[in-house]
């Protein structure tokens, strides 16, 4: 997501990923101690946060991505993508809805 992006509000992330902001503060800063991350005040909001990957963070997001590439073993052949991502963005919707 931050490869694609550039840099991203920790709210954000979190909303992206259906987690709590605590759970993204807690990794974030798991990966700022790594290297991969760097997490800045928002120039104009200073109760926001803004995240950037480093360029140890794009190389090790590149490496992954093209590992996943490599390693393609022939089970999602002829999966339309789009329509997979769509059934699980509803089967998520419903869960959220009914176990709430």
């Amino acid at each position: 997501m931050l490869q694609a992006l550039g840099r991203a509000q920790q709210s954000a992330i979190a909303g992206v990923l259906r987690v709590s902001r605590a759970a993204v503060t807690q990794r974030l800063a798991a990966f700022t101690a790594r290297g991969w991350v760097e997490v800045r005040p928002h120039h104009s909001d200073g109760r926001t946060n803004l995240v950037s990957l480093t360029a140890a963070g794009a190389d090790l997001s590149t490496a992954a991505w093209q590992g996943l590439a490599a390693s393609h073993d022939g089970a999602d052949d002829g999966v339309d993508h789009v329509q997979l991502q769509r059934s699980l963005e509803r089967v998520i919707g419903n869960a959220e809805r009914h176990l709430s």
